[in-house]
């Protein structure tokens, strides 16, 4: 069997994956629309 702080370690390290990815994922989406809508200020 395994210990508890063990488990709790590994859903922290999922956990922080899935937060990375989701913070990649966004980053992506607005670069993706300032290239296709470029911010209003830029274009002055």
């Amino acid at each position: 069997m395994r210990r508890n702080g063990e488990d709790e370690l590994e859903m922290a390290e999922i956990r922080e994956k899935e937060i990375s990815a989701s913070e990649n994922l966004s980053l992506l989406s607005l670069s993706l629309l300032e290239t296709v809508m470029p911010p209003p200020d830029e274009s002055s």
